[in-house]
C-alpha cells in the first residue's frame, strides 16, 4: 500500500469527523437499504464518480486504522496530527453529486411501420433496377 497515515486518534474522533464530512457530502454513496455492495462494485462506483474515493478509503480506515498517505493529502492533512476539520473535496452543492449517464430514448417508431427511405426504396426500386440490368 505504500506509506500509510493514521488519520484519527480514536473511534470517537473518527465518527465526529465522518459525520461532519462524509455524511453531509453529496459525493458520498450511502445505500438506501444500508447494505453495501461488494468491494469490487464499490471500486467501480469510485471509478465512475458514484462514490467518493476519499470516503472509500476512510471507510476502510475504520477497519485498519490507517489510510494511504496520498489519500490523506487529498483529504487534507493537518500540520501536526490527523486530518483538517473539513475535507478538501467536501461539497454540499447538489450539482456536484453523481448523475447517472443519460440513456437514449427508445425509438417511438412502431415495428410494423415502413421507413420512408430505406424499406420503401428497397421494395420499389430493387425490381426496377434489376429489370434494367437484365435488359
Amino acid at each position: 500500500m505504500g506509506k500509510v497515515f493514521t488519520p484519527f486518534s480514536n473511534g470517537t474522533d473518527a465518527m465526529c469527523w465522518y459525520a461532519e464530512n462524509c455524511e453531509k457530502c453529496v459525493k458520498a454513496y450511502f445505500p438506501k437499504d444500508g447494505i453495501y455492495p461488494s468491494d469490487k462494485t464499490m471500486k467501480n462506483y469510485c471509478s465512475i464518480g458514484k462514490e467518493c474515493k476519499l470516503k472509500y478509503y476512510i471507510d476502510w480506515g475504520f477497519v485498519s486504522g490507517e489510510i494511504p498517505d496520498k489519500i490523506a493529502e487529498q483529504i487534507g492533512k493537518d500540520k501536526d496530527y490527523g486530518l483538517k476539520q473539513t475535507c478538501l473535496m467536501f461539497s454540499d452543492d447538489e450539482d456536484d453529486g453523481y448523475k447517472p449517464p443519460k440513456r437514449p430514448k427508445k425509438d417511438p417508431t412502431p415495428d410494423n411501420q415502413i421507413l420512408l427511405f430505406s424499406d420503401f426504396d428497397e421494395l420499389v426500386n430493387r425490381p426496377i433496377i434489376e429489370s434494367l440490368i437484365k435488359s
